[in-house]
């Protein structure tokens, strides 16, 4: 009956022992496993290596740099014209190929403006200030500045009329002058023509 006792004591021990030591493990494994997570959540928050990008290849990637079109040059120059002036906008000579966008009434062109080929003619007509804004726009460039140039047409008068309308007259006429346009002024000069002279000739002379 000892032996027996002695027996169950020694196994109490030991299973009490083997209870400490599991505890033991069992806390260094969560030691081990928190340091873990803990260098884990270091190294997400605070990484050793970040890769650097450089702007300019952020810039040359995504915006590339494009060569831009000088701005066309608009004829003739800007003085008054009479009733109309023939306007030609031309390109530079390194695109004349580039298409040119233009309005008449002083607004900035776009593409949706009227279009002309470099040195087409534009007929500007329109009595009083005309303003010509142009620029040049083509695939692969850069649009050019815009050109601007001003135009002032004037109406022409219209000729005078005479009453009576020539012929001859014994003595003197009186002749009055009018303008179908209105508020003008007129300008006239007298010439007095001299009188043909009278000649005798003979059936065999020659008129030269």
């Amino acid at each position: 009956g000892l032996t027996t006792t002695n027996d169950m004591n020694r196994i109490f021990v030991l299973f009490v022992v083997f209870q400490i030591k599991a505890i033991s493990w069992a806390s260094r494994i969560d030691i081990a496993l928190l340091e873990q997570s803990e260098k884990t959540n270091s190294s997400l928050l605070f990484p050793s290596s970040v890769p650097t990008v450089h702007p300019s290849s952020i810039v040359s990637s995504h915006h590339p740099t494009l060569p831009a079109l000088l701005p066309p040059l608009i004829t003739p120059n800007e003085t008054e014209h009479i009733s109309s002036v023939t306007v030609r906008i031309l390109n530079s000579k390194s695109k004349t190929s580039a298409p040119i966008y233009y309005t008449l009434d002083g607004s900035l062109p776009t593409r949706e403006s009227m279009k002309c080929s470099s040195g087409d003619p534009v007929v500007v007509d329109s009595i009083g200030l005309t303003v010509v804004t142009a620029y040049s726009s083509m695939d692969g460039y850069a649009d050019s500045p815009f050109s601007i140039k001003h135009y002032s047409i004037i109406d022409r008068c219209l000729k005078p009329v005479f009453f009576p309308n020539g012929g001859t007259f014994a003595g003197h006429v009186e002749v009055v002058l009018s303008s179908p346009t209105a508020l003008s002024t007129i300008c006239y000069s007298l010439t007095v023509l001299s009188q043909p002279s009278t000649m005798h000739l003979s059936d065999t002379d020659d008129v030269k």
